[in-house]
């Protein structure tokens, strides 16, 4: 659809115009209570998926709480792993 792809093309601008700011208000942002509750409905050792993952934020949460995660991010726009230590 047409539609998709001017949201994704302005999403992406989004991102190519505000990396640095966006990874600096969200790589250390407080998120835990709504990542935990989504965890809670998580066997142990479940396999993640985190599709966009942007800063990385919730990446290093569910790696340090034990479950395995692939994350994919546009690495021409952000660095998130780098930013986030992982």
């Amino acid at each position: 659809m047409k539609t998709e792809g001017f949201v994704l093309n302005q999403t992406l601008s989004y991102y190519q115009h505000n990396t640095d700011e966006f990874v600096k208000n969200t790589v250390h942002a407080d998120f835990h209570e709504v990542e935990d509750r989504f965890l809670y409905y998580l066997q142990s050792r479940t396999v993640i998926l985190d599709f966009g993952c942007g800063s990385c934020r919730d990446t290093k949460y569910f790696l340090e709480h034990g479950f395995h995660v692939t994350y994919l991010l546009n690495t021409e726009i952000l660095k998130g792993n780098e930013t986030a230590g992982i």
